[in-house]
């Protein structure tokens, strides 16, 4: 999967799925990503996500990818406000899908996620586009165009 690839957060989690074991591991086995886009976690809206899991579980699996740093442990690629919740839940395991990703492609990952839910503030979206295009990995334009599921059509008219 290339980060162009990426259309949307359900896209990503489809292919997953389909490829992928669905697992269940420790929650306390699961690092958040250093790079995560997202700096504010509201407490209110974690306590509402929090009571929900309780009620439901967790419906959507996290994303993570091994740890580059502790093969014993893995990244948050997406899902970190539910990872946060489970955790004010109190639950001890979490619905997870491993996959491999560069650094590059899980800042992007957590861009799309965070645009798609649209959750966060535009000097964090603008922080995260700015990494992702010093890597090198698209201009800003390709970025947004492909988050937001738009052509390139339909952004010059």
């Amino acid at each position: 999967m290339s980060v162009q690839g990426i259309k949307n957060l359900a896209e990503l989690i489809d292919e997953a799925t389909n490829k992928d074991e669905l697992r269940t591991i420790p929650l306390s086995i699961i690092d958040p990503d250093p790079d995560q886009p997202r700096t504010h976690f509201d407490e209110g809206r974690l306590n509402a996500l929090a009571d929900s899991i309780k009620a439901q579980g967790i419906i959507e699996p996290l994303i993570v990818s091994p740890h580059p740093d502790d093969p014993r442990r893995y990244l948050l690629a997406a899902g970190e406000r539910r990872w946060r919740a489970a955790e004010l839940a109190g639950l001890a395991e979490v619905p997870v899908v491993i996959r491999e990703f560069s650094k590059g492609q899980r800042l992007a990952v957590q861009l799309v996620e965070n645009i798609d839910r649209e959750a966060l503030s535009p000097t964090e979206e603008s922080l995260a586009i700015l990494r992702l295009t010093e890597k090198g990995i698209q201009s800003p334009h390709q970025l947004m165009m492909r988050a937001k599921g738009l052509c390139r059509t339909s952004s010059t008219t």
